[in-house]
């Protein structure tokens, strides 16, 4: 029988949706390597770049504009810090079934996003960016962070938590004005 992660992952508006079927990662016995985890957030971060991009040319409001354009400038610093991180620390890059599936779903994801226009596109990105933004925080204190080895990636961890943290704060405050 084969082993697998067990981790499943969703992107939509820029944002990533980490989440095991409960209990998955702790019955597969299955565990991500730094490499792995470093390349994961990477990956995350140039998809959410790429969707941020997006969101910044379909949504109506200025404000979801400006949040979306802050948002990418975000993550092409995340994307920074990790290509650094790794190379410092000489994980190679590991492609794997997380990544993988990452970039399946968010290709489904953005054909999605590129349906809706206007109002309503601002009102859906923000409604899924508040459930994926709080869906990766547990995440990341659940699964990710945990199974880092490395002192330095678990101190990345903790930065793309708190930037997490703040781009959900933001996001709800928005949400509360349409």
């Amino acid at each position: 029988m084969k082993t697998q992660i067990g981790l499943a992952w969703l992107v939509f508006g820029g944002f990533v949706l980490l989440s095991a079927p409960a209990g998955a990662t702790a019955q597969s016995g299955a565990t991500m390597t730094d490499g792995q985890i470093a390349q994961a957030v990477k990956t995350a971060a140039d998809i959410s770049v790429e969707t941020a991009e997006l969101a910044d040319s379909l949504a109506m409001g200025d404000e979801i504009q400006a949040f979306a354009t802050s948002l990418a400038a975000d993550y092409r610093q995340s994307i920074a810090r990790v290509e650094a991180l790794t190379e410092r620390l000489g994980f190679s890059e590991q492609e794997d079934p997380v990544s993988e599936a990452l970039r399946e779903e968010a290709d489904d994801e953005v054909a999605k996003i590129d349906d809706l226009g206007g109002i309503s596109f601002d009102r859906s990105y923000l409604e899924r960016v508040i459930e994926h933004h709080r869906s990766f925080l547990d995440t990341l204190e659940r699964d990710l962070i945990p199974q880092a080895r490395s002192e330095e990636l678990d101190a990345l961890l903790g930065e793309v938590r708190t930037e997490f943290a703040a781009h959900l704060a933001e996001a709800e405050a928005l949400a509360a004005t349409l």
